[in-house]
């Protein structure tokens, strides 16, 4: 069985042209850490007065769904590189990718179709509820009340409290958290752990 490779968070650094990519500094970039991209100074480089007049000069960094997120904001007047800062309709976006993830990974492992009007649905934002909508079929697999939260510094507590709220009868709370620049975590009861541990000892 072929090993799943683990997730790698790597960082390129993209000019933009009125909202599009321009590809010859996508296809030839190489992947850097945030620390050796912020090392580049994109005023040295060639056409750099073009690209001044045309467009922005971004640091991306990818992440767990597959999207590219943009980190960083080239600044031409003071010639530095300017983290963009987390607007309310991003932290959104994240929390409602950790949940679609999720979703479809519960999906996979237990072979049901995840998606709008399937046995796994990512709840969609505004509405109330546990951050997974389950079937009665997904239920009886996975007796689990979802809370999702993904964020500079997502709250455990808060999340556990909320997802407290929303618990369906006969579930478990299980909160999934994913802080940036981090791999996903799942928080639940010890008891409940151990318990899937016994059961797992014993088939």
């Amino acid at each position: 069985m072929k090993r799943k490779e683990k997730f790698k968070k790597v960082y390129i650094i993209v000019a933009v042209e009125h909202g599009k990519e321009m590809q010859q500094f996508v296809e030839d970039a190489p992947l850097f850490t945030i620390e050796q991209a912020m090392k580049h100074d994109p005023s040295q480089w060639p056409e750099h007065n073009l690209l001044k007049v045309r467009g922005e000069i971004a640091i991306y960094h990818n992440t767990p769904t597959g999207r590219w997120v943009v980190d960083c904001k080239w600044d031409w007047d003071k010639r530095k590189w300017i983290k963009v800062g987390i607007k309310t309709s991003s932290a959104k976006a994240k929390g409602r990718a950790l949940q679609q993830w999720f979703a479809e990974k519960v999906g996979e492992v237990l072979g049901l179709e995840f998606g709008k009007d399937k046995d796994i649905e990512s709840r969609p934002m505004g509405q109330s509820g546990p951050d997974l909508r389950l079937s009665e079929k997904a239920l009886k697999l996975f007796p689990y009340t979802v809370e999702c939260k993904a964020g500079k510094s997502p709250g455990l507590w808060a999340a556990i409290k909320q997802a407290e709220a929303n618990r369906i009868e006969h579930t478990h709370w299980l909160v999934v958290l994913k802080r940036d620049r981090a791999l996903p975590i799942v928080t639940m009861q010890a008891d409940i752990f151990l318990e899937l541990l016994k059961r797992g000892m014993t088939t």
